[in-house]
């Protein structure tokens, strides 16, 4: 922790869509203004999994805070989007009613778009039907809104930070807040690396907000995570879906939506499942159903069987004290501290962080001129730069082989995505850096494809690893603790090194035997070996989304062409009790090679039924509802 405080005018406590979006827009004036996030990214929290759409507000409660910003946002976001380079698909929405329950449903929908000013129009079931042949022949009538639109939310959160940071703002990523006192003319904020004095905090912590309050004593709120779980498909195995669906929603839930994503793929959930744990991140089998049945309910023949991925995100829904209990807040929680006047809490967004984002960021700037900030004019936001080509021209070639170590830059190394190594060092190297392969998913949507990462991820291991000049072994997933790869090289390189090392004595011994110890290159007869038995693999291997392995997502899942391309590429093992899951045929000269590299096979199965940890694997669960305790999984 450094020793000297940092004085600012402004710090801002949270690194999600909102955060990034404040700090954007007080960068636009004259104060010395910061963000610090506790994980290794911006938009690694709340933000980075959510159906990614901004909403019209066409059915946002009237006469809330809610309403009004998220109604307002809904007019410059086009604008916005175009001007930070960020992804769109301007698709509109179809609501569908399936009973007489729904369509009057329906119709109070429609009053309350009108109240909010936003488009909205009826659409009679034989026009839904003669436009989308593919929908529920049971539906009865629809409401089509034109406004409502997917966003690339990740490029979104980063062009919110970039901008700031091109004006002046500094972001401190890893940076956990511990303390918050209160001073005469400031509040000391302690992390986990400094000190820092700021006249004004705003507390947009997401899912930890009410623990940034609580520090100050202030209880008049608390945040508990609402999951939804979501379904990654290729566009290609559905039918032509061009817009967003969604049914009506019932008084119970909002219902299972198909979303056409801005990247082109399809979306389909989110389930809302209420729960207590602000960690509980995981996939399940019943959730993953429901998310299915919901579908099916407004696409019967939309039958997934293999998707691309799955995830689940957290929603953070607030509750006020009102004396007696926490009860649901009505709307956002966006007011300074019940005994501070310094700090500012932007709390409980709920779902519409992201649609409320800009003119949310304006309202909270106008909140601590009422604090007593004191600003100039506003100067506009630095434009962005174009977006990185990473140099990518006619001449890009794919990357043959993994096991050369420096990619050239015109080399694709993520075929799914198109990257090349350019774009890569680009993101690592940008105005908010990338420090993780989470991270570089967020930017450049590598290891998001059909492959999920197998045949790029030891190319980004070895990318960030020296363009951040550290070991391959301290490169993470996303937090402190989720390395990819252990600080353990392989056994055979060890076996080669005490096998070729100089005898005693040797004039050249010393110089030779240290310059083996810092090599990380494998035996050649190893790589042979590897190379070999990647081409008997070649693209038959299914991903974990592919298999719809409900659980967690930490490091340590491969497939076993990703295992072995880190196994040769880096020459550190990717952990030490490998469970391997498949019915390949090429099992038995798979356990040989982990064995052989040092890794413990601890058992083979032919399916799993769930991946537990966070960091980094603690287990799997059988079918049988046992655990086996490990720190790998390979796919086969």
């Amino acid at each position: 922790m450094t020793n000297t405080p940092h004085i600012l005018d402004v710090l801002i406590i949270g690194g999600g869509v909102v955060g990034c979006a404040v700090l954007r827009e007080v960068s636009r004036y004259a104060v010395h203004v910061a963000l610090c996030e506790a994980e290794g990214d911006v938009g690694a929290g709340i933000s980075r999994a959510n159906t990614a759409i901004a909403h019209t507000g066409f059915d946002a409660p009237p006469g809330t805070l809610e309403a009004q910003l998220v109604t307002r946002s809904h007019q410059v976001f086009a604008k916005l989007c175009a001007e930070l380079e960020v992804d769109t698909r301007p698709c509109g929405a179809l609501m569908l009613a399936f009973d007489a329950a729904d369509i009057a449903r329906l119709g109070e929908y429609q009053r309350k778009a009108a109240t909010h000013g936003v488009l909205v129009e009826w659409v009679e079931r034989a026009a839904l039907l003669a436009e989308r042949p593919y929908l529920n022949p049971q539906v009865q009538a629809g409401l089509r809104i034109p406004g409502e639109m997917p966003v690339d939310s990740f490029r979104l959160t980063l062009a919110y930070a970039e901008s700031a940071v091109r004006a002046g703002a500094e972001i401190w990523l890893d940076e956990r807040v511990e303390a918050i006192e209160q001073q005469n003319t400031t509040l000391l904020v302690r992390t986990s690396r400094r000190e820092i004095q700021a006249r004004f905090v705003v507390n947009a912590a997401g899912m930890a907000a009410a623990q940034m309050a609580n520090m100050l004593g202030d209880t008049s709120f608390t945040i508990r995570p609402r999951k939804g779980q979501l379904i990654v498909v290729d566009p290609a195995d559905a039918p032509p879906i061009d817009t967003i669906l969604l049914p009506t929603p019932s008084p119970t839930t909002k219902g299972i939506l198909i979303t056409p994503a801005a990247h082109g793929n399809l979306l389909l959930g989110p389930t809302a499942e209420d729960g207590t744990d602000p960690s509980d991140w995981a996939t399940t089998d019943t959730g993953l159903a429901q998310v299915m049945a919901g579908v099916q309910r407004l696409v019967p023949e939309l039958r997934v069987t293999q998707p691309i991925t799955s995830y689940a995100g957290l929603r953070s829904v607030g509750y006020e004290w009102d004396g007696q209990a926490y009860v649901p807040a009505q709307d956002y929680i966006v007011r300074t501290a019940t005994n501070c006047q310094r700090m500012l809490h932007v709390a409980g967004i709920r779902s519409t962080g992201l649609s409320a984002s800009p003119m949310l960021a304006v309202h909270v700037v106008e909140q601590l001129v009422g604090m007593g900030l004191e600003l100039s004019a506003a100067m506009p936001s630095p434009s962005r730069n174009a977006k990185t080509q990473g140099r990518k021209d006619a001449k890009t070639q794919i990357r043959a082989n993994v096991l050369d170590l420096e990619p050239l830059d015109t080399q694709v190394i993520c075929p799914c995505a198109q990257v090349t190594a350019a774009q890569v060092r680009d993101a690592i190297h940008g105005p908010v850096p990338a420090y993780t392969l989470d991270a570089l998913k967020r930017r450049l949507w590598v290891m998001a494809g059909p492959c999920q990462g197998a045949r790029c991820i030891a190319d980004l291991v070895l990318l960030l690893a020296k363009e951040h000049a550290c070991d391959v072994s301290e490169v993470r997933k996303h937090a402190i603790g989720s390395e990819v790869v252990l600080n353990q090289e392989l056994r055979t390189r060890e076996q080669e090194n005490k096998n070729q090392e100089l005898p005693r004595g040797h004039p050249n011994q010393e110089q030779e035997n240290k310059a083996r110890d810092v090599s990380i290159a494998p035996s050649h007869a190893f790589e042979e070996r590897c190379a070999a038995l990647l081409a008997q693999i070649g693209e038959t291997e299914l991903t974990r989304g592919n298999l719809g392995i409900p659980g967690t997502r930490p490091a340590g899942i491969l497939t076993a062409g990703g295992a072995l391309r880190l196994l040769a590429a880096t020459g550190r093992v990717p952990g030490l009790r490998a469970v391997i899951v498949g019915q390949a045929q090429w099992l038995p000269d798979l356990t040989e090679l982990l064995e052989l590299a040092g890794m413990s096979v601890v058992v083979v199965l032919p399916e799993i039924a769930e991946i537990i940890g966070w960091l980094r694997v603690a287990a799997v669960r059988k079918l049988d509802g046992s655990q086996v305790v490990c720190d790998l999984v390979i796919l086969t």
